[in-house]
């Protein structure tokens, strides 16, 4: 019986010192409004992006003006609870690949979360909007160390929302 107290209190020390370590919700959602907000201008291909975070959504803001897209707009959101639904490997959480000048990285989410909408207006041509709902957005970051760190903590969200990383799995793994 002295072991099994021992035990348990050994447990929920251990329990008490590691959590004590981790951000809640509200101190993400606000590191991420204080540093994760940001606007990514392109110049190569006539892009901005912008990225921002409220107590509810995320927020994302892609606009052009070019001669090949004409004048364009796309808002795209997704409520901070939907990230539950986030598709990630822990190992990597996710992966960037380099756009024009700036690190990309894709969420996927295992359902359709994403609401956007887009305004358009073609050179020569009448203006055009359409709405949707998807599982994938594109966020833009100016540098990797800034984008890493953006998506470490939109993870950590993530993951407080309940979030699991995609089970590990090898090609031999019914050998």
């Amino acid at each position: 019986m002295k072991n099994l107290k021992t035990i348990t209190t050994a447990l929920l020390l251990l329990f008490t010192f590691t959590s004590a370590f981790s951000q809640t919700e509200e101190e993400t959602i606000e590191w991420l409004k204080k540093y994760g907000e940001q606007e990514v201008t392109l110049m190569e291909n006539g892009y901005k992006y912008t990225f921002k975070i409220d107590n509810k959504n995320m927020h994302f803001y892609t606009e052009a003006n070019n001669e090949g897209v004409g004048h364009k707009k796309v808002y795209e959101h997704f409520e901070l609870k939907s990230l539950k639904h986030l598709d990630f490997d822990d190992s990597s959480a996710l992966s960037p690949w380099l756009g024009y000048e700036a690190i990309s990285y894709l969420f996927n989410f295992n359902d359709y979360v994403v609401k956007g909408n887009l305004s358009q207006t073609w050179p020569n041509a009448d203006p055009h909007y359409a709405e949707w709902t998807g599982n994938k957005i594109e966020i833009q970051f100016e540098s990797k160390e800034k984008g890493e760190q953006i998506i470490k903590a939109i993870v950590h969200l993530a993951k407080l929302y309940g979030a699991k990383p995609r089970p590990k799995v090898s090609e031999d793994m019914f050998k």
